[in-house]
């Protein structure tokens, strides 16, 4: 069993390293930020606590953190335990409204950013903490790269 899970987290973590970003943060401007916990894996005020790590990160790079628009920035947590381990899965993706220009416009959403996390964990709430801070620093990094007249 442990042995599978080593495999699919390489599997997960391995491959898409060996591709270029499809995502495009540029230009952005104001997202909600969400986390989810359907598992109750963490309390509320650790959930609020890294709702507000968010918050601060973002703001520090100009994009505000609520908007009447359809922009989401989701953070899911995730994690399976055993009697033996617990292995975690946090995804960070945008979500908005898109138009796809086709012979007719069609309003879509689409995900314009998604990054994952997959790791066995001892202290749940600690990785989850780690995880959290390491998927939305290479959203702000890939921010930066995209955006670097909207940062001066």
């Amino acid at each position: 069993m442990k042995i599978l899970m080593i495999l699919i987290l390489c599997i997960l973590t391995y491959i898409p390293s060996f591709a270029m970003s499809p995502f495009s943060l540029e230009s952005i401007k104001s997202v909600n930020v969400k986390i989810l916990d359907k598992d109750k894996i963490l309390d509320e005020p650790s959930l609020k606590s890294f709702t507000q790590e968010v918050e601060q990160k973002l703001l520090s790079l100009g994009i505000r953190t609520s908007t009447k628009a359809f922009s989401n920035l989701i953070i899911k947590i995730q994690a399976i335990k055993t009697d033996t381990i617990t292995v975690c899965h946090i995804n960070l993706s945008l979500v908005e409204n898109a138009q796809l220009f086709r012979s007719i416009p069609v309003d879509a959403i689409a995900i314009g950013y998604m990054k994952d996390d997959l790791f066995e964990s001892d202290d749940t709430k600690q990785d989850i903490s780690q995880s959290i801070k390491f998927l939305i620093d290479e959203f702000i990094e890939q921010y930066k790269e995209e955006n670097p007249t909207l940062l001066k």
